[in-house]
């Protein structure tokens, strides 16, 4: 949902501050789930993307690394999301 994806764009501008340990895309759909957090000084992060057809019966993820510059992109990203798709009822520009 665009909330879930407004929240995670918090998440990752304060995971950017140090104001958070993780960041997480955590909908209320149980066949994704993404996870980032810090791993060292450098501002070195891992991602972690949990993702199945059938969260029931399979799990399936991945890991990799990434730099915290990517954090403010993929924050934009679903902004830009959030501004095409507005949730009724809620400010859009420079409410998220």
């Amino acid at each position: 949902m665009v909330t879930d994806l407004i929240q995670w764009a918090h998440e990752c501008d304060a995971l950017v501050k140090g104001e958070v340990p993780a960041a997480e895309l955590d909908p209320m759909e149980p066949e994704l789930k993404v996870r980032i957090w810090k791993v060292d000084r450098l501002g070195h992060f891992t991602m972690r993307v949990q993702l199945t057809p059938d969260h029931l019966t399979q799990a399936h993820s991945f890991e990799f690394e990434i730099d915290q510059t990517y954090l403010p992109g993929i924050a934009a990203q679903c902004r830009t999301i959030a501004d095409a798709y507005p949730v009724r009822g809620q400010a859009t520009k420079d409410g998220v």
